[in-house]
C-alpha cells in the first residue's frame, strides 16, 4: 500500500511529482530486467536518460535513486541516467507512480511482480527456490521484451512513413535548451 504522505528516506512527494513521473518513465523511460549471469539474477530495474542534466537532478532529489554519465558513442557527448536504484526504492517508486503510467503501466506490474514473488535473491537463497524464482523472472524478462516491442511498433506504426525506431533515434538530435525555465512551482 501506498504511504498518505509518500515518503521514503526522508522524501515527501506530492501527487503531481509522481504523475509528472510517470509522463517522464512513459516517454523516455525504460523498464527492463538486468543480466541473469552474476548477482543480480533477472533483477528488474528502471531509468531515465536523457541529455539534460537538470532532469536527472531533479529525479535523484525528488525520488531517489543515482545518476550516472555515459558518453554517448555517436557524438561522444554525455548523455546522464537515472536509476530508481535498489530493490526497496524501485518498488516504491513503481508502487506509486503506476496509476499515473499510461505506455509502460503493464511493464511496471511486470516488474513489481518480479521483485515482491520472491523477495531479494542472493547466494544464501535455498537452490530450489533460487532457480524457480530464476525461471519466473526469465518468463516476466520476456513478456518485458514482449510489450517494449510492441510498444516500439505502435509509435513506428503510427509515423507515417514506417521507418523502424532505431532509424528515427539516429536522426533525431536532442538538444539543450539554455532558455527553458522551470515551472513557477517547480522547487529545487
Amino acid at each position: 500500500p501506498m504511504n498518505m504522505d509518500n515518503t521514503q528516506q526522508g522524501l515527501r512527494i506530492k501527487d503531481t511529482d509522481w504523475s509528472y513521473l510517470a509522463g517522464i518513465i512513459d516517454g523516455e523511460g525504460c523498464i527492463q530486467s538486468e543480466g541473469f549471469n552474476g548477482r543480480h539474477k533477472g533483477m528488474p530495474r528502471l531509468m531515465v536518460s536523457q541529455k539534460d542534466i537538470r532532469l536527472m537532478e531533479y529525479l535523484q532529489k525528488t525520488f531517489g535513486g543515482k545518476v550516472n554519465a555515459l558518453n554517448q558513442s555517436v557524438t561522444g557527448e554525455p548523455i546522464f541516467r537515472w536509476l530508481a536504484g535498489t530493490r526497496e526504492n524501485l518498488i516504491f517508486v513503481l508502487e506509486n507512480c503506476k496509476q499515473y503510467l499510461v505506455v509502460k503501466k503493464e511493464q511496471a506490474e511486470i516488474a513489481l511482480l518480479m521483485v515482491k514473488k520472491y523477495g531479494k535473491l542472493n547466494s544464501h537463497t535455498k537452490k530450489s527456490i533460487l532457480s524457480e524464482a530464476i525461471e519466473f523472472r526469465k518468463k516476466c524478462h520476456e513478456e518485458l521484451k514482449r510489450l517494449k516491442l510492441a510498444e516500439t511498433s505502435k509509435r513506428v506504426n503510427s509515423s507515417e512513413d514506417g521507418m523502424r525506431c532505431s532509424e528515427l533515434y539516429s536522426m533525431v538530435k536532442v538538444e539543450s535548451n539554455p532558455e527553458m525555465r522551470l515551472p513557477l512551482n517547480f522547487e529545487l
